[in-house]
């Protein structure tokens, strides 16, 4: 397994909290998925993700240092919480079409737009092609989660091959 990550610190915040209701530039997906699931991430997921990961950062954790500190209305969901909705997703469609003998060979996804704790999000999985790789079959995904106003906070692609056992994959 490898891991590259890429971190993009944003700009100097404005004094004050930030308002819910500022205008942001909202992207839509411009298709529909195959599976989708909604959760609403709550304070002891978060605490509870970020002891697993060994992330103690407050704005994860603390509702007044994210407002006061970092000018969010809530506290941040992490980064890699998203990743593994966007894989029990994909996990959850397979696993539903009885294709459990498929794993994840690869992963990446972009952070867009921040998610905040005890808003709706919504996981969704599409199926957009097949190829070959290395004799296995392969199969191309798209994963995003949206924001509670339906645009797109979160966009990834994954690749999953078939196994070569014919057993069925460990579940998420």
């Amino acid at each position: 397994m490898s891991e590259v990550r890429r971190l993009v610190f944003m700009r100097e915040r404005r004094d004050g909290p930030s308002s819910s209701t500022e205008r942001r530039r909202v992207v839509k997906a411009p298709y529909d998925p195959d599976f989708s699931f909604t959760a609403t991430p709550t304070p002891a997921l978060l605490f509870q993700f970020s002891a697993l990961t060994y992330n103690a950062h407050a704005i994860h954790l603390d509702p007044t240092y994210a407002r006061e500190e970092e000018g969010y209305p809530e506290r941040l969901v992490h980064g890699p919480l998203t990743q593994v909705f966007m894989l029990a997703g994909l996990r959850g469609y397979l696993d539903g079409k009885g294709r459990t003998g498929e794993l994840v060979r690869s992963m990446e996804y972009r952070n867009l737009a921040p998610l905040f704790v005890g808003e709706v999000l919504r996981v969704c999985v599409r199926e957009v092609g097949k190829g070959e790789g290395d004799g296995e079959d392969e199969v191309k995904w798209q994963l995003w989660v949206e924001g509670p106003d339906g645009g797109m906070a979160v966009k990834g692609t994954a690749t999953t091959v078939k196994r070569r056992d014919g057993k069925g994959a460990a579940k998420l």
